[in-house]
C-alpha cells in the first residue's frame, strides 16, 4: 500500500475511533496532559458553575462570521481563586475551544485571559460537564482543603 494511502487510512481509522469514543470537548494537539494537581495550581480559578450564552465576538472575515463567544458564568462553588463579580469566559471559534452550553454546570479550571474581565479554558486539562467530572469533585475539594497552589 502506497505511504499516502497509509497516512489516508492512519487518518480516517482515528478520526473513527475519536468519534466511537463519544463527544470531545476540544482538540488537544500539543500533547500536555497535566495532572489534577498540576492544573489546580496553575489555575486562577477553579469553580462549578453554569453558563450562560451572552454573545458571539462577530468579525465578518472570519468563516463563521465569529471569532469567540462569550459565555457569563453563574457560579456554585469555588476551590480556588477570587471571584469577580461578574464571570466572563471567552471560548475561540477553533478547534481549540472548550465549546460550553448554555444552561449546563461545568467544573471549570480558569486562566485569565488577554483582557482582565475575561478567561479562558484550557482545552488539554480537566474542565467537564460537571456530570462528567463527579469523580473529580472529591479530589478537587481535598486539594482546596490542602491549600494546594
Amino acid at each position: 500500500m502506497p505511504r499516502s494511502a497509509r497516512i489516508a487510512l492512519t487518518t480516517l481509522l482515528a478520526s473513527a475511533l475519536a468519534v466511537a469514543a463519544g463527544p470531545a470537548s476540544a482538540l488537544c494537539t500539543d500533547g500536555r496532559h497535566p495532572s489534577l494537581p498540576e492544573e489546580f495550581a496553575d489555575s486562577d480559578i477553579v469553580a462549578t458553575g453554569t453558563a450562560r450564552f451572552v454573545r458571539h465576538a462577530v468579525d465578518p472575515k472570519d468563516p463563521d462570521g465569529y471569532v469567540a463567544t462569550i459565555h457569563e458564568i453563574r457560579v456554585r462553588e469555588i476551590f480556588r481563586g477570587r471571584i469577580p463579580k461578574r464571570l466572563y469566559v471567552e471560548t475561540p471559534n477553533t478547534s481549540a475551544r472548550f465549546p460550553l452550553d448554555a444552561g449546563t454546570t461545568y467544573l471549570l479550571f480558569l486562566h485569565r485571559d488577554a483582557n482582565p474581565e475575561r478567561y479562558f479554558i484550557d482545552n488539554c486539562g480537566h474542565s467537564a460537564p460537571v456530570d462528567a467530572a463527579r469523580r473529580l469533585l472529591p479530589q478537587v475539594r481535598a486539594l482546596r482543603a490542602s491549600g494546594s497552589k
